[in-house]
């Protein structure tokens, strides 16, 4: 799905399901994402909702496709600002006293219902369900590459060649 501009939600959100893609992450860890969490070997994660439990922490090593995924979230932006994902004003979307994100959650309400006007797509589906989808070994990568690769064209062959058989996180 094209872009009228270089940056905006439907950059932003090409790059989110890429990342989501490559990594697994959750949308609150990936919504959550600074400056602070890009260390020189990888993505560093603490897992927001076991944090308080286990304290487990992630690292995302850096391979060529994650590093230019991360970068195009970059450029998604549309100001300066620590978080990989923000609105117009440098703010996560993540309202830390609600953990509730209505502002990314009404962006991604109106790139579905552009996915579905201007695509083969024909139901509505949400990001966590993009991600059980992929990580699900019952069905292969390959039954839902035509869709990823409507909804983030430039999702690298290395990584699709990588996961035929499901993700691997």
């Amino acid at each position: 799905m094209e872009s009228h501009q270089k940056k905006g939600s439907v950059h932003a959100i090409h790059a989110y399901i890429r990342l989501k893609l490559m990594t697994g992450m959750a949308r609150s860890d990936l919504l959550r994402l600074t400056s602070a969490n890009l260390k020189e070997d990888g993505i560093y994660i603490q897992r927001h909702k076991t944090a308080a439990k286990t304290g487990k922490r992630t690292i995302y090593e850096w391979t060529p496709e994650l590093r230019a995924t991360v970068e195009m979230a970059k450029q998604t932006r549309p100001v300066l600002s620590p978080y990989l994902f923000c609105n117009r004003k440098g703010e996560g979307y993540i309202d830390e006293e609600t953990d509730l994100c209505h502002g990314w959650d009404s962006m991604w309400g109106r790139f579905m219902d552009r996915v579905l006007r201007e695509t083969k797509v024909t139901e509505r589906f949400t990001e966590h369900d993009l991600r059980a989808k992929c990580a699900s070994d019952a069905e292969p990568w390959s039954t839902h590459e035509p869709c990823f690769r409507t909804l983030t064209p430039a999702l690298p062959r290395q990584f699709i060649a990588a996961n035929q058989s499901g993700l691997s996180h």
